[in-house]
């Protein structure tokens, strides 16, 4: 079973996942983990951004299940929703194959 929740104030960013922002300061109420088995396979960090969130980076372990990227949009959203923001963007580089 996928499991999907905000980071604790005392925990760090993922690691592995190589999120690129692992050694920054990063507000952890919007960043979103999803865990199997008390591992974390997947993160999806965003940012609030004048009344709308910015989705900021997702990653996934390679052999995570493809229902994970599901689970972490649809608790973020769910969660901004609750929070009163209105709506959500990204960039996409679609030169990058793994985007």
């Amino acid at each position: 079973m996928i499991t999907v929740r905000t980071l604790k104030p005392d925990e760090p960013m993922p690691q592995h996942l190589d999120t690129g922002f692992e050694q920054m300061p990063v507000m952890k109420d919007f960043v979103w983990i999803a865990e199997q088995e008390g591992k974390v396979i997947g993160a999806l960090m965003a940012s609030p951004c004048h009344g709308l969130v910015f989705f900021v980076r997702l990653r996934t372990e390679k052999d995570a299940p493809e229902m994970t990227v599901h689970l972490l949009f649809r608790k973020c959203i769910k969660d901004c929703r609750e929070r009163g923001f209105a709506g959500y963007f990204t960039f996409i580089d679609p030169a990058r194959e793994a985007e």
